[in-house]
């Protein structure tokens, strides 16, 4: 697990139930300036491999392998090379797959 940058925010609301919990699973990297938010009694799990890119807001599970980007943490591309196993940024670039859309047909 890696953290780029200088902030990361974790915020757990302590209340009756206990704080929330955040899980960072293995080779999940971490853009600078994200806040990650869960309430009380409550896992919140960053999944194996997945990238949160820069100044995200999370406050649902990250899937392992994917990577989100945006203001509200919207899953982009699917991460097939780990960035821990990338030798450049350019590497782990042209590693990533673009989800495809979900119809909206019923």
């Amino acid at each position: 697990m890696k953290f780029y940058g200088r902030t990361l925010h974790l915020l757990a609301r302590f209340a009756p139930g206990g704080p929330g919990r955040v899980v960072l699973e293995k080779n999940a990297y971490i853009g600078p300036h994200v806040l990650v938010v869960t309430s009380e009694g409550k896992v919140l799990r960053i999944g194996e491999g997945a990238v949160v890119g820069a100044g995200c807001v999370i406050t649902k599970d990250v899937e392992s392998h994917t990577f989100v980007m945006g203001e509200f943490g919207k899953a982009i591309a699917e991460v097939r090379l780990p960035l821990s196993r990338a030798d450049r940024l350019e590497d782990f670039i042209k590693g990533l797959a673009p989800l495809k859309c979900r119809s909206t047909k019923d």
